[in-house]
């Protein structure tokens, strides 16, 4: 057939920085012809592993997403009956971004939720905290935010596997988390392995118990990507934008092996074959 379908809306976003790897004069780079390069199958293939592209991808997919798909998602992380979320980001200079840069951000008013993505690193103690430093300067701005969650995406949904130093620390539970926090931010250093939270302590004494009382009542999710492409999974029979929108992010986390989806199945019906 001379035709094909049209690649998924995900391969678009690669052949966009295709692009720019084979121009980056457009952007202000100098490309210089005479300096051997690695190809861009080569880049391809390692973007394609990296957190740095799915957080595009899956921020694309939010700004895109109906209302009832947002909040059936935000409802599955948290668990709780909830809706009228939308994308949000803090005012410039509202947070310090030496310290935290939020992934995703959502609010419906009333509560705030981070979410976090990771694929194959695992998060820390000190990352943690770092949103429990920016859910304190939001909510300082935003007095009507009487909720504030974090929910991990990753390859696990137990605790012992996303925390480093899980072992040591015995990291089993979000209620072992927070104490051991807590027992950083009371001054035992040995906690911390980046320098973010004791620099914003050090700088702001006077903060450090609104932000263990931060810590204490900030929710903590942590959901697998299997579980979040179920919940995708459900809108995939939808009409045909939700469809594309929806079978393009399985098909990103089938090519990652964040799911065991068969990229060839109707969950990916406009896959294309290269």
């Amino acid at each position: 057939m001379p035709l094909r379908k049209a690649p998924l809306w995900t391969d678009i976003y690669y052949q966009a920085v295709e692009e720019y790897f084979w121009r980056p004069q457009v952007i202000g780079r100098i490309s210089n012809p005479n300096k051997p390069s690695k190809p861009w199958s080569f880049w391809r293939s390692r973007l394609a592993k990296q957190e740095v592209p799915l957080n595009h991808i899956l921020d694309f997919l939010f700004h895109i997403a109906p209302q009832a798909l947002l909040d059936e998602v935000l409802v599955a992380m948290l668990g709780e009956s909830m809706s009228g979320f939308e994308l949000v980001a803090p005012s410039e200079g509202l947070i310090d971004d030496n310290v935290v840069q939020p992934d995703i951000m959502f609010s419906n008013g009333k509560s705030l939720v981070f979410v976090e993505m990771k694929v194959d690193s695992k998060s820390s103690i000190d990352q943690f905290v770092k949103y429990a430093i920016a859910a304190l300067q939001i909510c300082a701005d935003e007095p009507s935010l009487e909720r504030v969650d974090l929910v991990i995406l990753s390859r696990h949904s137990e605790h012992s596997k996303v925390w480093s130093r899980a072992k040591k620390f015995e990291l089993d539970s979000t209620s072992a988390l927070k104490a051991t926090a807590i027992q950083g931010l009371k001054g035992d250093a040995f906690v911390w392995t980046q320098p973010g939270v004791r620099k914003f302590t050090s700088k702001n004494p006077e903060l450090v118990p609104k932000l263990i009382e931060k810590v204490e009542s900030m929710g903590l999710t942590l959901i697998d990507y299997p579980s979040f492409s179920g919940v995708l999974r459900q809108f995939a029979s939808e009409e045909p934008t939700v469809s594309r929108l929806v079978g393009g992010v399985l098909d990103e986390l089938s090519r990652r092996g964040l799911i065991t989806e068969d990229r060839h199945s109707e969950l990916a019906p406009f896959l294309w074959a290269p």
